[in-house]
């Protein structure tokens, strides 16, 4: 008998790969990404709001498919997808990239590596594409 001992990194992979099956839907936190801005000291909040104002013209859809962006107190913007969800950073590094080139003035940005569970102070979307998507009685779309 050969007993195969896994590194950590194995076996977080085995683990992600066994709780994934096909056909399985995601949890709605696997497809939400984000990106803090990085405003520079002399913006004005007039200016803040004149740029995030065409963010939120430019569907983040262009990129993939989207159920939605949220942009959170000016700090930070929010993305849902719903297909995809595997490649949710690489998107939303597209999306954001897109956005540094199309609008003038648009701030330097990081992108959050931790995951980002959906709520009121992220992104808080309902809807079949995850497992976690049917809304509880109370929600008022």
């Amino acid at each position: 008998m050969t007993v195969t001992h896994l590194s950590p990194a194995m076996l977080v992979c085995a683990l992600v790969l066994s709780s994934c099956t096909a056909g399985e839907l995601p949890m709605r936190a696997d497809c939400i990404a984000g990106a803090q801005l990085m405003w520079p000291d002399a913006t004005t909040e007039d200016e803040k709001v004149t740029i995030l104002n065409q963010v939120a013209a430019f569907r983040v859809s262009r990129i993939a498919p989207s159920s939605g962006i949220r942009i959170q107190d000016r700090q930070a913007i929010y993305a849902i997808f719903n297909e995809r969800c595997e490649l949710k950073g690489e998107l939303m590094s597209a999306y954001m990239d897109h956005l540094s080139d199309e609008i003038p003035r648009f701030p330097d940005y990081e992108l959050i590596q931790e995951v980002i569970q959906p709520g009121s102070d992220t992104i808080l979307v309902y809807g079949e594409y995850w497992r976690d998507g049917t809304p509880p009685a109370h929600w008022l779309p």
